[in-house]
């Protein structure tokens, strides 16, 4: 049986979304270089799977900024 990856991307609205931070708060986090970026054109998007692993790394942890 194959391994399926899941290459769906997050937007920079979904992921605020998820977060519950604004606009200017979530491109701070992505200016951090701490969780993996695509940018198209002039959008940004992040891969599901690093997200994930992103909020795993920082579970239980403050992000300062």
């Amino acid at each position: 049986m194959s391994e399926f990856y899941d290459y769906s991307l997050l937007s920079v609205k979904e992921l605020r979304q998820l977060i519950g931070c604004g606009r200017n708060k979530m491109y701070e986090i992505l200016a951090t270089n701490t969780m993996p970026t695509i940018k198209i054109g002039k959008q940004y998007y992040v891969p599901r799977k690093e997200y994930e692993k992103w909020v795993n790394r920082n579970l239980n942890s403050e992000i300062r900024l």
